[in-house]
């Protein structure tokens, strides 16, 4: 009997990697590896520690993920064997005195705002 495929994650659980790794077909079968950043997820794969890592490629607040495609690129022997879709969605939350408005651009950092929908940045909410 073979020895089940591990696969390393970003993790917690509940992560984007963790939510992307529950798309694959059979990985719930395997052993799943939470480790703390892209480096140590590929390292696990070259050093024969995981089968698999998961690794974001892209984000929605910086886009490529430039980690990742550096990684990848000095290590040639990796492989991209699949890529999966995990839909993100964020919420704009606050006490229910404050009204959205309020201040919003001057404690938001630009970062933050970069997703959010237009509707948002034009209502100043």
């Amino acid at each position: 009997m073979s020895e089940p495929l591990r696969y390393s994650y970003l993790g917690p659980a509940g992560t984007f990697t963790w939510e992307a790794l529950k798309q694959v077909s059979g990985a719930e079968k395997g052993e799943w590896v939470s480790v703390n950043n892209v480096g140590e997820a590929l390292d696990d794969v070259l050093h024969g520690r995981s089968t698999y890592a998961m690794i974001a490629i892209e984000n929605s607040i910086e886009g490529g993920v430039s980690a990742t495609q550096d990684a990848l690129a000095l290590a040639p022997e990796l492989r991209m064997v699949g890529e999966y879709m995990v839909p993100v969605r964020f919420v704009l939350a606050t006490t229910p005195m404050r009204n959205a408005g309020d201040g919003w651009k001057r404690t938001c950092p630009a970062i933050v705002m970069s997703p959010l929908p237009p509707m948002f940045k034009q209502h100043s909410l």
